[in-house]
């Protein structure tokens, strides 16, 4: 099992993930799947900022919303904090 604690003093609820998850194992899979597949969404979220691409722009931020309510993650925090700790190697 992962350390959930880290998670936990940096506002994720994980409690509630694996309640909607149905398991820590699946919650850590996901996080995992999700953490590693943030990096290139806020890359293509910046580029289509920059390109005044706005309905993309919509879409993606959708998606990144939508997929991190499954770890209850606020976006302007725990994201960062998740990717750069490594978390799913702790």
């Amino acid at each position: 099992m992962k350390d959930t604690n880290f998670l936990i003093q940096n506002g994720v609820d994980v409690n509630n993930g694996i309640e909607i998850l149905g398991d820590i194992d699946t919650y850590n899979q996901m996080l995992e799947d999700f953490l590693t597949e943030v990096e290139p969404k806020l890359a293509n979220l910046n580029k289509y900022k920059d390109q005044g691409d706005m309905p993309n722009y919509a879409i993606l931020a959708h998606s990144l919303k939508s997929d991190s309510k499954y770890f209850v993650i606020s976006l302007c925090c725990s994201i960062n904090t998740c990717i750069d700790s490594r978390y799913w190697n702790c």
